[in-house]
């Protein structure tokens, strides 16, 4: 099973961010071509435009998050929901709260006609 990679990373591993930052990550995992990068991501209560470029997974571990997308439509995940953002996702995060998460990010493979 030499293929696997285990990944053992606590919530606790990654402090929360310091008095002049707003976030703070750990990752724990990058594949050698930079196209997957799971770790640990905190924020403290914040308001974020985003422009996704590359596919997220998320799973709440702390926390909440209001994910409003271009059209208005909102979403809200708590702790111990995990969710999916798409490439090409534009809105915002809205954290009323602190937030932590574990994160996948994939960076889809450009496609040519």
């Amino acid at each position: 099973m030499s293929n696997l990679t285990s990944i053992r990373v606590l919530p606790s591993e990654c402090p929360p961010p310091t008095d002049d930052k707003l976030t703070a990550a750990t990752k724990a995992y990058g594949d050698p071509t930079g196209a997957l990068i799971c770790g640990i991501w905190r924020s403290k209560p914040n308001r974020l435009e985003v422009d996704y470029k590359r596919d997220e997974f998320c799973l709440i571990l702390e926390g909440e998050v209001h994910l409003t997308d271009a059209s208005g439509q909102t979403e809200i995940y708590r702790e111990g929901d995990g969710f999916v953002v798409p490439a090409g996702f534009k809105g915002v995060w809205a954290m009323p709260v602190a937030v932590a998460k574990y994160y996948v990010l994939h960076t889809p493979k450009e496609t040519t006609p």
